[in-house]
């Protein structure tokens, strides 16, 4: 009895520690996507457009692709 509990206990481990390890490199990929957007943004704000206008054209692209979650 006490077997077959570490045995399920060790499997349980093992799920937890495989989810984990997605969770984190999943979460890795989209803090890289968020610092990559970030500092595509940040170069489009400094353009001189912005005396006049919200968005250019890279500015909706940009906004596109973080919607749509690219």
């Amino acid at each position: 009895m006490a077997a077959v509990i570490a045995a399920k206990e060790a499997q349980m481990r093992r799920l937890s520690d495989a989810a984990a390890a997605r969770f984190q490199k999943n979460e890795a990929v989209r803090l890289e996507k968020e610092k990559v957007r970030r500092e595509v943004v940040e170069k489009i704000i400094n353009r001189p457009v912005y005396v006049n206008r919200c968005l250019d054209a890279d500015g909706v692209r940009e906004l596109n692709a973080a919607i749509d979650g690219d």
